[in-house]
């Protein structure tokens, strides 16, 4: 076997090997209606976002137009290194519903896609690699803003809760000390209501005639009796409410300590999305 001929089967082997190891592929693809090798990516990122990520990549490498249909090219390459014969560096994107497909074409000065023997492949997949490292930079940079985005509105929301707790653990306070004023009142006017309904019972079985007719004192004795059972019965009620809203403010302690818990948990998680955001920010 000729030493030409193991060259050329080690430069094949090479090149298969690099394109193994890479995301960017090589394949024919119509250009201006002709086959035309090119290479491309496969992409799951928004038309939108991958639109620009390219506009602002291709920039610092070149004079960049941008084609509605064809898409972008690039001129005046900046530091081309690659291939004497190579021109102008074509972009194309063609979007799926499921995917994207970003084609390079590296064309000479008469827009022909150049030859194997014009531009190395590993050439070509290096620069197409350092878009690709871009593109994903920014994707996490993007997720990140979302993450930290969604950990303060949940740190907002957490503390929304923790001030509502708080409230109403307050507003349960200033109840219990109305309910606690009503009971502190009830024996003094069951006193008094008492008091009076003696003084009306005492007139009416006096053997003195009484300056208010006895009928008049037997309605003023019932009504004084309804009056008697009301204190009695609000008494009651006050204490049942009372009652219940010293368990409600256990409850609420409870429920309040658990916020506080949130929070200082919420304020770590987004102190951790702010750190990687910062971090993707240097690298994007």
């Amino acid at each position: 076997m000729s030493k030409k001929l193991l060259l050329s089967i080690f430069c094949v082997f090479s090149s298969l090997l690099s394109f193994s190891q890479t995301d960017v592929y090589k394949g024919r693809t119509l250009r201006n209606g002709i086959e035309t090798n090119s290479y491309f990516l496969l992409e799951k990122i928004d038309e939108k976002d991958l639109k620009t990520y390219l506009s602002t990549w291709l920039d610092d490498y070149g004079k960049l137009t941008e084609d509605r249909k064809l898409g972008f090219r690039l001129e005046k390459l900046k530091g081309n290194k690659w291939s004497e014969q190579l021109t102008a560096v074509e972009v194309k994107l063609l979007e799926t519903k499921k995917y994207s497909k970003v084609l390079f074409y590296f064309v000479d000065r008469n827009n022909q896609a150049l030859r194997n023997t014009e531009l190395r492949d590993i050439d070509a997949i290096e620069f197409i690699e350092d878009f690709k490292i871009y593109a994903e930079n920014q994707e996490k940079f993007k997720l990140a803003s979302f993450n930290m985005a969604a950990a303060a509105d949940d740190l907002k929301d957490a503390q929304k809760e923790f001030e509502k707790t708080k409230k109403s653990l307050e507003k349960n306070l200033t109840e219990q000390e109305k309910l606690g004023k009503k009971l502190d009142s009830s024996p003094e006017l069951m006193a008094k209501a008492l008091a009076e309904k003696s003084e009306i019972v005492d007139q009416i079985v006096a053997e003195t005639p009484a300056a208010t007719p006895e009928q008049d004192l037997k309605k003023a004795s019932e009504k004084k009796e309804k009056e008697i059972q009301k204190i009695k019965k609000d008494a009651e009620k006050a204490e049942s409410k009372l009652g219940k809203k010293e368990q409600e403010f256990k409850n609420l302690q409870e429920l309040l300590n658990n916020n506080k818990r949130n929070v200082k948990a919420l304020e770590a998680v987004l102190q951790d999305a702010e750190i990687i955001f910062r971090k993707l920010e240097k690298v994007k």
